[in-house]
């Protein structure tokens, strides 16, 4: 039997998603201050999740002082996946990622309603994105340029991608980096739910495989099992079509030297697919 002070070392705290510091209402998260934007997502998602014990189960929203609680839960992060932690994660993402809206967008940004269309608006959508932050982000003109090559090329695969014509759109996480999986018996559970949204989930899992720099091998590993416990035959596709433009996303505030690196690395993924399997 594990001592008490093992088990200590393996407790997840709770975290408070709304508090008072020094007489003012702020939003933070594990010391971490997080946005207006982060916590309305936040809040509203959870407050659904709630209802749905594989997902919801480790939060607690206070009604009375509209407080959001993370509970606290036995578990461990990782560091480098193993072949069981990448199989039991896969299924956990497949399972989120059939629960599905008719609209694509943030969640709980009322300035900014999710709307009704395809897989390929939302892509169009998500390139325009890129575009806007690459033209406000001081970046030098070549780095720019760089990017709308990629843009450009997004466009011309994404017109030869049929199922990008689907419409249902999942519940995606979008920030599933190994720090916000906590592993346990009972398998993964997913934290942190700031950046979701409503969206074509082969975002979802081309920003996992950038965020946690997986090795393909290990990449494959995730994609096999996922693909076992979902319907969607044609998310391999679009997974290739997603990652150089996730790699852009994750580095475009990061230092000139990280965003050139990842730049160049998304031009060779878009121009070869190298190492994705077909």
């Amino acid at each position: 039997m594990k001592s008490a002070k093992t088990q200590i070392k393996r407790v997840f705290k709770p975290g408070v998603f709304l508090s008072l510091h020094n007489g003012k209402k702020v939003i933070q998260k594990d010391g971490a201050i997080l946005s207006p934007r982060q916590f309305k997502t936040e809040r509203t998602l959870l407050r659904f999740l709630s209802k749905k014990p594989a997902f919801g189960a480790s939060y607690e929203y206070d009604y009375t002082r509209k407080m959001l609680f993370r509970k606290a839960f036995f578990g461990k992060k990782t560091r480098k996946f193993t072949a069981l932690e990448l199989r039991s994660t896969a299924r956990k993402i497949a399972k989120l990622h059939g629960i599905v809206f008719p609209k694509y967008g943030r969640i709980g940004i009322k300035d900014q309603p999710r709307q009704r269309g395809t897989f390929n608006d939302a892509f169009n959508h998500y390139l325009q994105l890129i575009s806007s932050n690459a033209e406000t982000n001081l970046i030098d003109s070549q780095i720019r340029g760089s990017i709308q090559k990629i843009i450009s090329n997004s466009k011309k695969i994404a017109q030869r991608e049929k199922s990008l014509t689907q419409s249902s759109f999942s519940l995606i996480h979008r920030d599933l980096h190994n720090n916000n999986l906590i592993f346990s018996k009972r398998g993964p559970k997913i934290i942190d739910w700031g950046s979701a949204a409503t969206w074509d989930p082969a975002l979802d899992i081309a920003l996992f495989y950038v965020k946690n720099n997986l090795p393909m091998k290990r990449f494959e590993i995730f994609m096999s099992e996922y693909c076992k416990h979902s319907p969607d035959k044609n998310i391999k596709s679009r997974v290739r079509l997603y990652v150089p433009l996730a790699r852009l996303t994750t580095v475009l505030f990061e230092n000139q030297a990280l965003l050139n690196q990842q730049v160049l690395i998304a031009l060779k993924e878009q121009s070869s697919f190298i190492g994705f399997t077909k």
